[in-house]
């Protein structure tokens, strides 16, 4: 069984506890289309048996369905394709409006680069973007998952963190 828990305390967490000994962070890239082995953003705690090794995943913003997926849990408007003006430039990909932002964050999933401006946070707060990211590597993680017949149960903790319980193979 595996356990993946996100968790949003400043930028999105990932830990991912009970995994099979042979785990590491190529592995979580090719399990995860979309999540990829990076040294920042979000940070990853893998630990199997006594041992402990820290792997850091990086979101990639590149399943429309995902994106998607996360503006329904968060109840934000359905996201739209097309070019978007930000403040002083134009972006193309699939604009989300978060609450209370001037100007929607844009989505590129070719690139997977996420273009906004919130001006610092005047235009719009961090946490609003930070839990769309949540949301998204939830709701990726939850499709892929089930893409390769593994069942999934979503668990809100307290402290802002998602867990997801994924039974490889069978029904959790």
């Amino acid at each position: 069984m595996m356990t993946l828990s996100i968790a949003l305390t400043g930028r999105p967490k990932v830990r991912i506890s009970h995994m099979p000994a042979r785990f590491d962070g190529l592995h979580a890239a090719a399990s995860f289309p979309g999540l990829s082995v990076g040294p920042e953003f979000i940070a990853c705690r893998l630990e199997e048996q006594a041992l402990s090794h820290i792997v850091s995943i990086q979101t990639e913003i590149r399943d429309p369905a995902a994106i998607r997926a996360a503006c329904g849990r968060l109840s934000l408007p359905e996201p739209v394709f097309g070019e978007t003006k930000l403040f002083s430039s134009t972006a193309v990909g699939w604009a989300v409006l978060l609450p209370e932002w001037r100007y929607p964050v844009v989505c590129d999933v070719v690139t997977a680069k996420i273009a906004f401006d919130n001006f610092g946070g005047r235009w719009g707060e961090q946490k609003h973007l930070d839990r769309f990211l949540q949301g998204y590597a939830v709701e990726k993680a939850k499709i892929e998952s089930r893409r390769r017949g593994h069942s999934v149960i979503e668990q809100s903790l307290d402290d802002g963190s998602v867990k997801l319980t994924i039974q490889v193979g069978g029904v959790a």
